[in-house]
């Protein structure tokens, strides 16, 4: 176990894996990456709101973090190329690759948030659908533990 402080200090990579909380909002703030160890990696899956934008390019700019990788951003919103904009979806609306200057810059990679979507994870999603569909049906509520 160490302490944040270490893991900031002493971090070649750093993959966020938290849930967006009053509590992490921000996690990754000037301050934070201040103190980071120079030329790390900044992994973040979890939630956009996890990291100051503004702060991270600043720190991209500053040699601070030699390189992102972003399945999330924290204005994705309606925006988000997952949310359906009125021609159909993924990737087809205008606005959003303008929204944030990550999206373009040289040593980010940002991914479009999709990471449900392979053919085990929809298997997952369908069979627990299902599994929910058949409780209601019987009278009886499922717990999401419980086995099918």
């Amino acid at each position: 176990m160490v302490t944040w402080e270490q893991i900031l200090q002493s971090s070649d990579v750093l993959s966020l894996h938290v849930p967006a909380t009053q509590a992490t909002h921000h996690l990754l703030d000037g301050q934070a990456f201040a103190r980071m160890k120079p030329g790390m990696v900044l992994i973040n899956t979890a939630r956009g709101a996890l990291i100051d934008e503004a702060a991270l390019l600043h720190a991209l700019e500053a040699g601070t973090v030699a390189a992102a990788g972003l399945d999330v951003l924290e204005q994705e919103g309606d925006l988000s190329p997952e949310v359906p904009t009125g021609c159909g979806g993924l990737g087809c609306d205008t606005g959003w690759s303008a929204s944030s200057p990550l999206l373009t810059h040289p040593r980010v990679l940002v991914t479009p948030h999709v990471g449900f979507n392979t053919s085990e994870a929809i298997a997952r999603i369908l069979d627990e659908t299902i599994s929910n569909i058949a409780a209601w049906h019987a009278g009886r509520l499922r717990n999401r533990l419980d086995e099918p």
